[in-house]
């Protein structure tokens, strides 16, 4: 064999141990990109959690007449939930189908959707006005029972499903709890 030629042996050898650095390469380019996919992902969920948190704040508040209950009302009660169902809705497809879920749930558990047969009548809240009234005390307006539910939702009820959706979207923006 002629001095500087190169054999099929020799050439399978170089580019096997060519092979390993590469195949190594390739996948931390990947790992890489996936790992920026995740942190956008991420920074868009933590987005919509400080678009949403205020608004299932405003609800909870509200239904508990605790915080700032008193600067709310029924009407700003059912725009917050227009408000969070609008942006849950349109970012739902970064969320998962638990987070979906929890959503649902409690807003299920707040208000009572296509209460009116003839229907464009607002959702009604499902809470427990006597409860709202021996807490709002001077606060509570008898107005307002013509925005509310028959079906109130039991306080407890309504709490544990608030917690329930809080849990899951801290978990979509990884805290861990």
């Amino acid at each position: 064999m002629p001095a500087g030629a190169w054999t099929w042996l020799e050439l399978a050898k170089l580019l096997a141990s060519l092979s390993v650095p590469v195949a190594v390469l390739v996948l931390g380019l990947m790992l890489e990109r996936r790992k920026v996919a995740n942190q956008e992902l991420t920074r868009k969920r933590i987005a919509v959690f400080d678009a949403v948190a205020p608004k299932l704040n405003d609800i909870l508040c509200f239904y508990r007449a605790v915080g700032h209950w008193a600067t709310l009302d029924p009407d700003r009660i059912v725009a917050a939930k227009r408000d969070a169902d609008r942006q849950v809705h349109i970012y739902r497809a970064l969320f998962s189908a638990e987070f979906f879920a929890a959503y649902k749930s409690f807003m299920t558990a707040s208000f009572e959707m296509f209460s009116d047969p003839a229907g464009g009548a607002p959702a009604k809240l499902r809470l427990d006005p006597a409860h709202c009234a021996a807490e709002m005390g001077k606060g509570w307006q008898d107005a307002w029972r013509a925005r509310i539910s028959d079906r109130p939702t039991p306080v407890a009820e309504f709490g544990a499903a608030y917690d329930r959706l809080m849990i899951a979207f801290a978990r979509e923006i990884g805290v861990d709890g």
